[in-house]
């Protein structure tokens, strides 16, 4: 079975560069949220969802880190207040947002743990542009690549162009 590691950033880095490494998995997701935007907020369901289907998968794990200078404190409480049942971390000093070239929030990736970056983009396509939605989800980039990954074939999505919240460097 394939290991994964469901790594979701969004905020600012309480723990060090060293201490993620040692957490990286053979394949990891990476997301990043942002506190404010509004995007991240109305994808945390989608996220938290996402999590619960995937749960029995073996060593399937979900860390939020967040790219934004913010208290930890603060991190614990977007994740109570959008229910969301991950671990946190911070990125305050955007040394994983400057890593992946992550721009907005949310954006996904999933790496290898020699940080090949395997996927970069969007959850899905709910999103067209800033402000402009769809009333049908019809491409899940996310859970079709952990689907793919699960079953041992090659990842149905590279790249897709997240939409979101600008990242400030």
């Amino acid at each position: 079975m394939t290991l994964i590691f469901i790594w979701v950033m969004a905020g600012s880095c309480q723990t060090n560069d060293h201490d993620l490494m040692n957490d990286l998995s053979p394949v990891n997701v990476i997301v990043f949220l942002g506190t404010e935007c509004p995007i991240s907020q109305q994808y945390s369901l989608t996220l938290e969802n996402l999590k619960k289907e995937y749960a029995q998968a073996d060593s399937l794990n979900f860390i939020v880190l967040f790219p934004e200078k913010i208290r930890q404190s603060e991190a614990d409480n977007f994740l109570k207040t959008y229910t969301m049942s991950w671990q946190p971390f911070v990125d305050a000093d955007l040394i994983w947002a400057k890593k992946f070239n992550a721009t907005v929030t949310p954006e996904v990736f999933i790496v290898s743990k020699e940080l090949e970056i395997l996927y970069q983009g969007a959850i899905d396509n709910w999103y067209r542009a800033l402000g402009e939605n769809r009333q049908i989800i019809d491409e899940h980039y996310l859970r079709g690549n952990l689907q793919a990954l699960l079953s041992g074939e090659e990842l149905p999505f590279a790249n897709t162009k997240a939409v979101g919240c600008f990242i400030e460097y």
